[in-house]
């Protein structure tokens, strides 16, 4: 009737109106908040703290069952490649992924050759860059050991959402993100030899500085610049308010090549000397282990169905995009013959290169001769569509069909998997990020 459509209409425009002033509410409290943090601050910051979307991205609790077999899947082959890659090599040895292609990666660290984590596990904390098409299926796009970007931007939203909006939550049975916090500390404490939990503030970009602290704080850690540590006969300790402290774990967000200049590079500024001279003695705890940044080079995201057959002997649970090394004859002859139909990447890095549809005729002949003359700098891939998302856009809502989901996965005495995580998404030349909820109505919701 039209009183009924009517009061559809009325009943959709209030919700709309919601969105909006949520959206606006939560970007001037994180704007506040990136103020004051940069007061106390040594270093100013351009954080996107202040481009949050208020309608959230929410995955049901049967899909995040399954992407949470799939994400412990991947992490537990992971970890049974670097600990097999840096002691008998038997992957090698069976010729299912090159010794070539590992010896010569720049991540390799030959000074981790039979060093043994703690607990044999190199990757504590990971970061999972994922894509979720329209029928419901997960990619898994990146994995990185080296950062947790955005983590501090979502536990912080997900904080002040219980403040300007406290039954919003509950009523849509929003499971718990903040557990993540609780799960961080007890990652810590798993592999501690005795001392503090400390966050290494060492890296170059101050709005990841700023979200390590934050994110320090929330979990009990002490967060420090390198210049506050020190190694003393093979033991780590820090210096907080002029008190000396024995650190028994220590998370950092730098490449092995930075972390120490005695082992490693001798021109790195932002290392501690000696540090791995106490990792060896078993005084310390790294997170994630030296070797561990084997896992961001983006050549190995070619063999993972082979390295989770291999260890496990499974089926990977979830799905990998599509790809191909042009160092291989019959993948070269296929990404040549498609170009313009691929995403083209830097094999080590990950970086995109280019994408092949929006090329003009004489970059597709300069793309293509690149990989002709250099297929090992290289790796294509099929392009793969999101889901469409909405979004808030200025006083309306819009639509995107670009946007990825970061999702966390700690290792302590378990591996569990973040019940949330970052949405980030990109449309016409703006960008932001949202909440990500885990709805199920029939387990615990948020907290009041």
């Amino acid at each position: 009737t039209p009183i009924g459509v009517l009061r559809l209409f009325l009943v959709r425009r209030q919700k709309l109106d919601q969105q909006i002033r949520f959206t606006k509410e939560m970007n001037a409290l994180l704007r506040r908040f990136q103020q004051e943090q940069c007061e106390t601050a040594s270093y100013a910051s351009q954080s996107d703290f202040s481009h949050f979307d208020g309608i959230a991205n929410q995955i049901s609790a049967a899909s995040f069952s399954l992407l949470e077999q799939g994400l412990i899947q991947r992490v537990q082959a992971w970890n049974l490649f670097l600990s097999d890659i840096y002691g008998e090599g038997a992957i090698l040895s069976a010729g299912i992924v090159p010794d070539q292609l590992v010896f010569s990666a720049k991540a390799y660290s030959p000074q981790c050759q039979q060093l043994v984590p703690p607990g044999s596990v190199y990757c504590q904390a990971v970061m999972m860059q994922l894509l979720q098409e329209p029928d419901g299926a997960w990619y898994v796009l990146k994995e990185d050991s080296l950062q947790l970007r955005g983590v501090g931007h979502a536990l912080l939203a997900r904080a002040l959402t219980k403040q300007c909006a406290p039954t919003m939550l509950e009523s849509a049975s929003v499971l718990d993100s903040l557990q993540l916090i609780g799960q961080f500390q007890k990652m810590m404490d798993a592999v501690n030899c005795g001392g503090e939990n400390v966050v290494l503030l060492s890296h170059p970009d101050p709005d990841a500085r700023l979200e390590l602290a934050y994110l320090a704080k929330q979990a009990g850690c002490l967060a420090v610049e390198p210049s506050a540590l020190s190694v003393v006969q093979d033991v780590l300790y820090c210096f907080v308010n002029g008190v000396e402290k024995r650190v028994g774990a220590l998370y950092r967000c730098i490449p092995d090549a930075l972390l120490d200049p005695v082992t490693f590079d001798a021109e790195s500024t932002i290392g501690v000397p000696g540090l791995m001279a106490a990792y060896r003695a078993g005084n310390v705890a790294i997170l994630n282990a030296p070797g561990s940044g084997l896992m961001n080079d983006y050549l190995f995201y070619y063999y993972m169905p082979q390295i989770i057959s291999f260890y496990l002997e499974e089926r990977p649970i979830l799905r990998s995009v599509p790809t191909y090394l042009p160092t291989q004859k019959k993948d070269r002859a296929y990404v040549l013959k498609n170009l313009k139909n691929l995403m083209l990447y830097d094999s080590h890095s990950g970086q995109l290169v280019c994408n092949g549809s929006q090329l003009r005729e004489e970059q597709f002949q300069k793309i293509k001769s690149m990989v002709q003359r250099n297929p090992e700098r290289f790796l294509a891939q099929e392009q793969v569509f999101p889901a469409p998302m909405s979004y808030v856009q200025g006083n309306a809502i819009a639509c995107t069909r670009s946007s990825c989901v970061h999702a966390v996965v700690l290792t302590g005495e378990q591996t569990r998997v973040w019940q949330g995580g970052v949405t980030r998404f990109e449309a016409q030349n703006e960008s932001g990020w949202k909440d990500t909820w885990i709805v199920d109505t029939e387990r615990k919701t948020e907290p009041k």
